[in-house]
Parts: structure tokens; C-alpha cells; sequence
């Protein structure tokens, strides 16, 4: 077998794989729909409200892991791993659509109410953006639209870091009060990308992991504390303040540190089994 040959094998395993894990929750959704109360997961009151908020938060966790594809290929030089982004890529738009379409059948199919909703209410505007970016960059995925717009490709899909932001504001802003869940999700963010300002060469070094990580755990407690403190008007500095009481449960920017600090012990251990 050709070196060729072997290579193709290997991307085609490994985009089996990526599209197997983006199944997963669609498939764990239908499971729990059809089998939740003899499996002892009820799905429970507004079973498609809920559906439709988990394929939302499933959009979300795609999205990141679409965009830490890069970091990962620098921290572990396995270049490989970037035929899987489009996969994951794609995945997000679709369960992006999933989402609205659940939105749409949760309103019991009155597209009037839908069109006037995403018009009058700010955060759902902000979610629709976020989706027609969604659906644009998956359309253009293709060969095919590489080929067509050429440079103009990679302009394009830079669109995602946008998209991003904006669907980490339209998950802020549909959560209203407690929003620990999105805080964390945006520090996500913000980690991945203040970590592409970096040059490429250094950006797999594990201080500058460190570095990045502490950034993005600091730009969970600056959201969090300015959230509260603009949004809601409550008091910002006593709810930051939680981060460092250790009788509650973690709060999100401990959960982004302990991350961090996860991707620096991966990135130090891949630099020490490379210098062996």
C-alpha cells in the first residue's frame, strides 16, 4: 500500500470518527424524546422547549471545538487532525438549523409570531444573525465554493470568530440572570482567540498556552463582572467575589482556569515525549 493510499485511509477513519461524535447528541436527543421515562431520563414539561435549547448549547460546544481544531494541530504538530474542521464545521450549522426549527415547532408552527419574535426581540435577532452566518459558511464549505471564490474563501470564514461572539451574546442574553453557563463558554472563547493572535511558530509553546489560558480566565471574570454590573445592575463585585470561595461549587472562571491548566499539562507532556 502506497504512503498515498495510507494517508486517505487515515483521513477518511478520522472523518468517520468526527462525524460519529457530532451524532452523538442528536442521537442521545431522539433517545431520550422517544425512551426517556423508560430509561429513567424523563425528558419532562415542554419536551421540545428543552429539546431546543440542548441542540442550541450543542451549536455552541460544536462551534468551539470547530475553532480549537487550530490549537490543537499546533500544540500536538498533527496536522492530520485538520481534515476533521469542516466536519465539525458543517455539524454546527446543522444543529444551528435544528435549533430554529425547534424554535419554530415550540411556537406551534406560526411563522407570523416566529418573524415578528426574531424582529422585536434583541436576543433572538442576535441568534438569527448568528444562524444566517451559521448556514453561509456551511453552504460554502464545499470544494466547490473554494474553488469559486478562491482567496475570497478564507475572508469568508474568518466570518466565524464573529458568528462566535455573537452566539455567545445571544446565549447571555436569552439567560438573562445567572449567567455563570455563558460566562464560561465565552472564557472558552476568549482563550481561543486571544490565543490566535500568537505567530504560529510559538503559538504551541506550553507558556504561551499558560499565557493565553490566564487571559481567558481573566476575560471570563471581566465578562461576568461587567454583565452583571451593566445588564442586570445587581452587584457585580460581591458575585465575582464567588469565584474564590471554595465551599461553593466551581464557578466559571475557575471551570475555564481548570481547563487551562488541563491543555497546559497536555501541551507540556506532548513536548515531552517529543524531546525523548
Amino acid at each position: 500500500m502506497s504512503a498515498t493510499t495510507r494517508t486517505a485511509l487515515a483521513n477518511r477513519r478520522l472523518k468517520r470518527a468526527a462525524t460519529v461524535l457530532c451524532l452523538l447528541p442528536a442521537v442521545w436527543m431522539a433517545v431520550r424524546w422517544i425512551w426517556g421515562d423508560r430509561l429513567g431520563v424523563p425528558i419532562g414539561p415542554r419536551a421540545v422547549h428543552r429539546e431546543m435549547h440542548l441542540a442550541g448549547m450543542w451549536t455552541l460546544r460544536l462551534l468551539l471545538v470547530t475553532l480549537a481544531i487550530t490549537p490543537l494541530r499546533a500544540i500536538t504538530g498533527w496536522n492530520r487532525i485538520t481534515v476533521t474542521r469542516r466536519i465539525f464545521g458543517v455539524a454546527t450549522a446543522l444543529y444551528g438549523g435544528l435549533h430554529l426549527v425547534l424554535y419554530v415547532v415550540d411556537r406551534n408552527f406560526d411563522l407570523a409570531r416566529v418573524g415578528s419574535e426574531l424582529i422585536h426581540r434583541r436576543y433572538l435577532t442576535v441568534g438569527a444573525i448568528a444562524l444566517l452566518g451559521l448556514a453561509v459558511l456551511g453552504i460554502t464549505s464545499t470544494d466547490g465554493w473554494l474553488r469559486r471564490l478562491g482567496r475570497r474563501w478564507v475572508s469568508l470564514h474568518r466570518a466565524v470568530f464573529v458568528i462566535a461572539v455573537l452566539a455567545s451574546l445571544h446565549f447571555f442574553m436569552q439567560k438573562k440572570f445567572d449567567v455563570s453557563e455563558p460566562v464560561f463558554y465565552a472564557g472558552l472563547l476568549a482563550w481561543l482567540l486571544i490565543w490566535r493572535l500568537w505567530p504560529r511558530r510559538k503559538a504551541g509553546e506550553v507558556r504561551i498556552l499558560a499565557l493565553t489560558g490566564l487571559a481567558g480566565v481573566l476575560a471570563a471574570g471581566a465578562i461576568e463582572y461587567l454583565w452583571y454590573a451593566i445588564a442586570t445592575h445587581a452587584d457585580a463585585g460581591r458575585i465575582v467575589a464567588t469565584e474564590f470561595n471554595p465551599a461553593l461549587a466551581p464557578r466559571p472562571g475557575a471551570q475555564v482556569a481548570l481547563a487551562a491548566l488541563a491543555v497546559v499539562v497536555f501541551g507540556a507532556l506532548v513536548r515531552l515525549r517529543r524531546s525523548r
